[in-house]
């Protein structure tokens, strides 16, 4: 067995996509196993699975949960409640074809009173460190805002004051 590094200097993927005979594919995704992807009916597809553009999406948001829960690790904030949402749109440029417009991201974070420090720490180093995010900045702007609830111990989570 190989052994478990904390922060490797790199890594490499490699997603084959074969397709399905009719509108769509299915990714190999190795020890993951695979993804299926289809085009939009607006695009001559059958729309039975995501399309490229949700799975794009879906990859900023996992990069940004997936880099906040990393932080959220190294500075020990005890978390109640983590959702990031993303949303972008597919727009027809004239004859340059389609391109997305800037992507709205957003973190709700959900703590213990008296972390605001971490959780804004969490949040800042998120935003500076997802490295998806920073891929696409320079090609489309990524606003993302943060909303963090911090809740009394030993309280219901769903019960926070929002600040």
């Amino acid at each position: 067995m190989g052994r478990v590094v904390d922060s490797p200097r790199s890594l490499a993927f490699f997603v084959e996509f074969l397709w399905d005979g009719r509108t769509g594919g299915q990714a190999s995704l190795g020890e993951h196993g695979s993804l299926k992807i289809d085009a939009l009916p607006e695009f001559g597809g059958e729309g039975k699975h995501p399309c490229p553009d949700e799975l794009f999406l879906a990859a900023i948001g996992g990069c940004l949960l997936t880099t906040f829960l990393y932080f959220r690790r190294k500075l020990r904030l005890p978390l109640l409640d983590l959702k990031v949402s993303v949303g972008g749109e597919v727009r027809l440029r004239g004859p340059e074809g389609y391109r997305l417009s800037p992507l709205e991201a957003a973190i709700h974070v959900r703590t213990l009173k008296g972390q605001r420090a971490k959780a804004e720490g969490c949040v800042k180093l998120t935003r500076d460190f997802c490295h998806l995010t920073k891929l696409v900045e320079g090609t489309v702007p990524v606003e993302l805002s943060a909303k963090i609830d911090y809740v009394e111990e030993g309280t219901s989570p769903s019960k926070g004051s929002s600040s």
